[in-house]
């Protein structure tokens, strides 16, 4: 092969593999967002009344078991302010300054 195809093709496949050296290590030190971590913290809306019973509550574009301390109606909007297991324990939003927990 002439010098003509080996720098060329040398050179793209320099690019592609620093590219995703890059995209790796960049990647490497993002927060963990994944299971309870990620949903602690995040404002989602009731959307089947929260009362006796769970109800339910769309965070993050899944709709998640909910219960609460009190009451809350649907359209509310809440924030999570804990995680057991599948049900997430929600609080509206001007009372989600309690602490957060996670079991």
């Amino acid at each position: 092969l002439g010098w003509q195809v080996v720098v060329p093709v040398g050179a793209a496949l320099g690019i592609i593999t620093g590219t995703l050296v890059w995209k790796l290590t960049s990647s490497a030190g993002q927060p963990l967002l994944a299971g309870a971590q990620g949903l602690l913290g995040e404002i989602g809306e009731v959307r089947d009344d929260i009362g006796s019973e769970p109800g339910r509550v769309l965070v993050h574009g899944e709709l998640w078991a909910a219960r609460a301390i009190e009451p809350i109606a649907t359209g509310t909007r809440v924030r999570v302010v804990g995680v057991h297991g599948l049900v997430v324990e929600v609080a509206p939003l001007d009372a989600a300054l309690q602490e957060v927990t996670v079991t």
